[in-house]
């Protein structure tokens, strides 16, 4: 009790000084006219500014977020950049957009302002006298903006135009000083309250949907008028595209023009949308607490309309929803507007919000529920969305995942096949679409690539943009809420918005309300686990049932302080957190089976193809597989292997296999184990072994490599989470044991000869969109040589298609080598021109000597399947055996890609080769390859240097053109089963 008083003195102490809260009060009046032919905006704006602040003023720092879209040196261009989106930086500049005509003036004196230096979308203006406590002062400016197509929030579509902070707006003064900030698409906003007095003047047959209430009395009349024709409309199910086209195809604008007056108190932004073509539906919610009547409105176009029917169902029991669990809306007008929209799938604005293009009415119904939210969590709440994205996107989530799991309690993850055979046999029916939140957070929590949920908007990488801010807060405040109980929680959020609405809340202001109601302190949530990135793990060490029914279990768990979940048995094992409420990383260890022999150890089950993790069941895949070379033939056989998602620390992939023609066992595995560091510099660590089996010769039987490889890997953390440079050191041993025979005499005799290699490797990859590069270099070693290797790969980057010319440069020597002492070595440590496959007269001897590769016809003996080249080494594409060396081999490979939709591409190579003589020689070529680059491509080589013809022909017995064709394979699965080989000899 004497804790319960202190800490409520204490709070009472922190609350006591938000009396000295302030903030400014910023009204504006706005005239603005759309030109719907030059896609312009022709404004005046008259701002009322008020300084609340116990501060004297100096200047006014001034949002200009139209400029963000004026060129590529924008903090928005560049985000977008790193994003991996390209087509704002290559637009046409009548594409892009801006604001000017700029003529600032405070209390009507004319007054010198600037642009910022690093953001033209931010500007100061000076004050001709201080600004003092109190005291409010009239900006006034006239402005002109070009619209922008629609690369963000703000644009348009043709003539479907989305107009978001789009007008000269104040940036945020509060106690911590000025927010300028340049406007981002990854990233949102922060401003002051006050009223909006707008008008609005278009072309007469627009529909406009805007912030606030309407007060011109002829539009609501003929908005009414419209609602009766546009409700006699039947389902508009489009067939064609070009009926799609034809149905929303935009009138003529008309030769008149109207001018729309709106209206809004107690907001702080102030957005509208205007389209030619909306279909209008309208309804009345009446809300339960004070009886107080809101018209919902939903805008969209005709073919939406089998979607969007009752879009205003959507917008009502939303609205519902949030009133009864947070505040009442304060609002008289709510509104879901169809447009345009390349910022996600919503966004949100005061009273009014904008939904992208949604292809089913459930999820319309998700995505309208979390926008409308938002009228809580940013209108009302105003928090400061750039520093502190947490606390609208991430409570607006916990709420909107609320709303679906009790609106639509049995919405499987799968949709409508969640409940069909096929999803029975994946073992997925156990999942709901309401646990997408914890799936998603478990994929980067279990490598340590999420972050804590409390920083800033800008920092997070794009991935973790949605899954740490809106799906990790998200259940972590279900956490919250089933630790503290329903009622608290609930009477904790509305307390808080009660007490904050219409300000500027702090995250230590959600923390004091919360702690104040429930008499606790919740460091353990706040610290522990919203601001960090510490993952939650309880275990079931023992357990027992009692007597009375009730269960009795030893818990143990990593993060001190944090209160487990109950311990419940549910008739045949005992659960802690059945209902899997919290952020565990690790549920399988959350069960106890007390009935079994190894306790703590899931039943089995065998998994045909794959599922997500079931942590009531130990899994093991399996699925049949065949694979066919020229040796083995065909291939039978069953592949074993760990579910894929999410990540496991031991993964495995057992896939024997029968060989048709060699009648014996073959095939591969691949064994890791991963630890992905929680301090330090490593990011993830993999210790594994691999190996394979198969035949790669004919003499006189089938002969068979067999390979074992233990290897390390290391992935090195980046110092910045969205840095597109990454490090990665790779240590393995090869071990080779190769079966062959020879004649002697008259007897053929079988031998098996064991080698090795030793290698390590480090990469420095540098993943950016545009001209992406990696670096490898390495050291091979074994009993005859050390060799020296580098590896350069360049793609000078096109301005569409993600196609680039590709530059890969390689360099390779040996600065010790020794003459191997049997024939089976003498492959070791050479460097080739061409990595193929090409009969030699020694045919056992392998240049891919480290059995990387995988070949068809390892050995050449099939005309067609023996002209397989691997573009490594020299990576040239021709058909040779001249080239390989001991000594030094440099590179250099180009193909660039064609800017047509066709598959193929130039390529050209050049390399200089030091031979074993100590000479010098120099070999190119050109040619032409059709096909999927890097997947399978047949090469055309059109011509040579005269030594790689002449060994063509004198060696090989190539003559003809035809017989110089070449083609390339890779065999190798991409993420998230990289580590999967496809099996195929």
């Amino acid at each position: 009790m004497k804790n319960i008083y202190i800490l409520l003195l204490v709070l009472f102490f922190l609350e006591g000084n938000s009396q000295s809260y302030w903030q400014q009060e910023v009204n504006y009046n706005i005239d603005v006219a759309l030109n719907d032919t030059a896609h312009t905006l022709d404004g005046f704006i008259t701002i009322q500014y008020k300084n609340n602040s116990p501060e004297i003023l100096n200047e006014i720092w001034m949002h200009l977020w139209p400029n963000a879209y004026k060129d590529n040196s924008t903090a928005f261009a560049k985000q977008l950049l790193e994003n991996g989106r390209t087509d704002f930086r290559f637009s046409k500049t009548y594409q892009k957009g801006y604001i000017n005509k700029l003529e600032f003036k405070v209390n009507a004196e004319t007054v010198k302002w600037n642009l910022d230096d690093k953001h033209i979308d931010i500007a100061k203006i000076t004050l001709n006298q201080p600004l003092k406590s109190g005291e409010s002062i009239t900006i006034s400016t006239p402005f002109f903006v070009k619209i922008p197509k629609t690369f963000s929030r703000f644009g348009h579509e043709g003539q479907s135009y989305q107009i978001s902070q789009w007008y000269p707006k104040p940036a945020v003064f509060d106690q911590s000083g000025w927010h300028a900030m340049p406007y981002l698409d990854m990233g949102e906003f922060y401003s002051e309250y006050g009223s909006f007095d707008v008008t609005i003047t278009l072309p007469k047959n627009y529909i406009v949907a805007a912030t606030g209430v309407l007060q011109t009395a002829s539009e609501h009349q003929w908005i009414d008028s419209l609602i009766t024709v546009f409700k006699t409309d039947t389902a508009y199910a489009p067939v064609k595209k070009r009926q799609r086209k034809n149905g929303d195809a935009f009138p003529v604008s008309s030769s008149t023009t109207k001018t729309l007056h709106f209206i809004q108190e107690n907001v702080h932004d102030f957005a509208w949308f205007a389209d030619k073509r909306y279909r209008v539906y309208r309804d009345t919610i009446v809300l339960p607490q004070s009886n107080k009547k809101v018209l919902a409105t939903a805008l969209f176009l005709k073919s939406s309309l089998p979607v969007w029917k009752n879009a205003t169902s959507y917008i009502k029991d939303a609205v519902l929803f949030y009133s009864k669990k947070v505040g009442e809306y304060p609002y008289s007008v709510v509104t879901a507007v169809e447009g345009a929209l390349e910022a996600g799938g919503g966004m949100e604005y005061p009273t009014i919000t904008v939904i992208g293009k949604v292809d089913n009415p459930v999820s319309l119904d998700e995505v309208i529920t979390h926008e409308i939210g938002h009228n809580w969590f940013y209108g009302v709440l105003g928090s400061n969305e750039r520093a502190n994205p947490w606390m609208d996107e991430g409570v607006n989530s916990y709420y909107e995942r609320l709303y679906m799991k009790t609106k639509y309690p049995n919405e499987k993850l799968l949709g409508k096949f969640g409940n069909t055979g096929l999803a029975a046999m994946l073992d997925l029916k156990r999942w709901r679409k309401s646990d997408l939140n914890y799936l998603a957070y478990l994929m980067q929590a279990r490598e340590n690539r999420d972050q804590a949920a409390t920083l800033a908007a800008d920092a997070f990488t794009e991935i973790n943009t949605g899954v740490v801010i809106y799906m990790k807060t998200a259940l972590l405040l279900d956490y919250l809420k089933n630790n503290l109980g329903e009622n608290v929680f609930d009477k904790a959020m509305q307390t808080y918005f009660n007490r904050w609405q219409f300000k500027h809340p702090q995250p230590q202001n959600f923390r004091n309300v919360f702690e104040e109601v429930s008499t606790q302190n919740l460091s353990w949530w706040f610290d522990s686990l919203l601001n960090t990135t510490k993952k939650f793990d309880v275990k079931v060490k023992r357990a027992q049932l009692l007597d009375d029914g009730t269960v009795q279990a030893d818990l143990k768990q990593n993060i001190a302080g944090v209160p487990p979940l109950p311990t419940v048995f549910d008739g045949k094992k005992i659960i802690n957190d059945s209902a899997m409420a919290s952020l565990d990383v690790n549920y399988k260890n959350n069960y106890y089976y007390p009935k079994r022999v190894a306790k703590r150890t899931p039943p089995l089950r065998l998994q045909f193809l794959q599922s997500l993790e079931n942590p009531e069941r130990t899994q093991i895949c399996f699925a049949p597989w065949y694979g066919w070379n020229n040796y083995d033939k065909s291939e039978f056989g069953v592949a074993f292997y760990s579910p894929i998602f999410p990540t496991q620390k031991f993964q495995y992939l057992i896939a024997p296999a029968y060989s048709i023609a060699a009648k014996t066992v073959i095939g591969g595995f691949n064994l890791r184990y991963n630890v992905f560091p929680i301090e330090g510099n490593i990011q993830q660590i993999t210790f594994g072994v691999n190996g394979k089996r198969y035949s790669y010769l004919l003499f006189p039987e089938a002969k068979q490599f067999n390979k074992i490889e233990p290897n390390i890997a290391i992935e090195f953390k980046k110092k910045n989470a969205r840095s597109p440079n990454t490090h990665y050191l790779k240590l393995r041993s090869t071990n080779i044991w190769l079966d062959y025979s020879y004649k002697q005499m008259k007897s053929v005799v079988s031998k098996t000869q064991h080698y090795y290699v030793n290698e390590i490797a480090y990469t420095f990859e540098r993943n950016t969109t545009l001209n992406p590069f990696c670096i490898q270099v390495l050291a091979q070693q074994s009993d005859y040589f050390l060799q020296l290797r580098a590896e350069a790969n360049f793609k000078i980057s096109y301005k569409k298609n993600n196609k680039g010319f590709d530059i890969r440069i390689f360099a390779g020597g040996n600065p010790v080598y020794f003459k191997p002492k049997n024939d089976i070595s003498a492959p070791l440590g050479r460097l080739y021109l061409s990595m193929n496959t090409a009969q030699n007269n020694i045919y056992w001897l392998q240049r891919d000597y480290m059995f990387d590769e995988t070949f068809i016809d390892r050995n050449g003996y099939d005309k067609y399947l023996g002209r397989q080249v691997a573009l490594t080494q020299g990576a040239f594409r021709s058909l040779t055996t001249f080239g390989g060396t001991r000594n030094f081999l440099m590179s250099a490979n180009f193909a660039p890609d064609l800017p047509i939709p066709v598959p193929i591409y130039p390529w050209a190579s050049t390399a200089m080769v030091l031979t074993e003589l100590n000479k010098v020689e120099f070999a190119a070529e050109v040619g032409f390859t059709i096909g999927w680059k890097n997947i399978f491509e047949i090469n055309v080589p059109i011509a040579t240097t005269k030594n790689i013809k002449e060994n063509q022909e004198q060696i090989l017995g190539y003559k003809r053109f035809f017989q110089r064709i070449t083609f390339t394979a890779k065999f190798n699965l991409g993420k998230p089963a990289d580590w999967i080989k496809r099996i195929v000899g």
